[in-house]
């Protein structure tokens, strides 16, 4: 049994990651994101631990996903299966899903909610979003504290770069 549909969820595959979730889920927690559908591909680390307190309320929707990540060419076939696995799994969980890597934070430059940005857009199946890499901000070793607040140097933008936008 399903429970009451979200407004706007997220979701992402992840290996080896347990440090970096807490972040991801609650930075797009705290921009209206109510529901999580995680594709665990095949973490050693302590995810499930890390995990516990938002599978127990509810919020995360975990599914084992233990595929090679990448195709005999080199496409990342493991997240492309995630994700069509999750639009025929979840569709009626939620308006909108928001596909993301676990490096990757969703907001909306004006400061507004998503679910309010996202308002607007109502008489559409999908939305496009601009992308920016913020690389590593001149780090040599990965520093203390959070993604958010140390990677905060954008990577230039080439105007002929593909990859400037997410669906």
């Amino acid at each position: 049994e399903r429970s009451t549909a979200a407004y706007l969820a997220a979701s992402t595959i992840y290996r080896d990651d347990a440090e970096y979730l807490p972040e991801w889920i609650e930075f797009h927690r705290l921009v209206g994101v109510e529901r999580f559908f995680l594709y665990d591909n095949g973490s050693t680390d302590d995810h499930l631990e890390v995990l516990a307190p938002y599978l127990e309320k509810g919020l995360v929707m975990r599914h084992e996903w233990p595929r090679p990540f990448l195709s005999p060419k080199g496409r990342p076939k493991a997240l492309v299966r995630a994700f069509e696995h999750c639009v025929g799994q979840h569709r009626d969980d939620a308006r909108w899903i928001a596909f993301l890597d676990v490096d990757e934070f969703l907001f909306s430059p004006t400061g507004a909610p998503l679910p309010q940005v996202l308002s607007d857009y109502e008489q559409f199946p999908g939305v496009v979003v601009s992308r920016v890499e913020f690389g590593s901000s001149g780090h040599v070793t990965k520093p203390g504290g959070l993604v958010i607040e140390s990677y905060v140097e954008r990577q230039p933008v080439r105007p002929d770069d593909e990859a400037l936008f997410k669906s």
